[in-house]
């Protein structure tokens, strides 16, 4: 029932990771900035001016050591905002899960509040159809955390489910709907779409190769039988 932008998938190590080279860099800084408050109120002049003179010298590494610094900063609040999306999308996805299950268990009472029932032959196809959803919904975070393939969606999730015709009839449902919401697919459900064409194309071909095959059986039973001509 959602085509959610895909977010990048962390972990919460990761980002604990994160956080604690932040607060290193923050600290190495801090003290830097101190020690040279400290320096700068303990030695004379001259000895200040020839300190000078040398930190002008490599006054490009300072310039280098700045400019990685700031990086780091950039790449760990850019960082954490993903993160945040991450999370966001999984309470979203959680949220999503719970409201499919109380449908599920009883879509005659809650059914009608989120869907035409009438597109329904009966309770037991509805509940059928809202697991499909969070059968496919659970593909589709296996893809976007890492912990499925694209090779094992097509031949483990789709493949194993398109070999039921309930499971082909479900998704054209399913298809119309997305279809008319969003006006398309996202990128996983294009996905989906395509092994469903493709065992559909092959479901076509195995039924008209089995007729083809009782055709030949039925023309066989119906011709004569060849009379073999006696011995001479």
């Amino acid at each position: 029932m959602s085509n959610v932008p895909e977010p990048v998938i962390g972990s919460k190590r990761t980002s604990r990771v994160w956080l604690a080279v932040g607060i290193s860099c923050a600290v190495i800084l801090a003290s830097v900035l101190i020690a040279s408050v400290l320096v700068m109120l303990r030695i004379s002049d001259s000895t200040l001016n020839r300190l000078s003179d040398t930190g002008q010298a490599f006054g490009i590494f300072s310039t280098l050591f700045s400019a990685a610094a700031l990086m780091g900063v950039a790449l760990s609040v850019t960082y954490q905002s993903r993160q945040n999306k991450r999370y966001d999308y999984e309470a979203w996805h959680t949220a999503h899960a719970g409201l499919l299950a109380r449908v599920i268990e009883d879509p005659g009472t809650f059914g009608p509040c989120i869907g035409n029932p009438a597109r329904f032959d009966s309770e037991v196809e509805a509940r059928r159809y809202y697991f499909t959803t969070l059968w496919l919904n659970f593909g589709q975070i296996g893809l976007r955390a890492g912990n499925m393939t694209e090779a094992s969606i097509r031949d483990e999730l789709c493949g194993e489910m398109f070999e039921s015709q309930m499971a082909r009839d479900l998704w054209i449902k399913r298809r119309e709907i997305l279809t008319r919401a969003y006006g398309g697919l996202s990128p996983f459900y294009q996905l989906v779409d395509e092994e469903f064409e493709r065992t559909q194309r092959a479901a076509v071909e195995e039924d008209e190769k089995a007729k083809a095959m009782g055709a030949e059986v039925m023309d066989e039973a119906a011709s004569p039988p060849r009379m073999i001509p006696p011995p001479a």
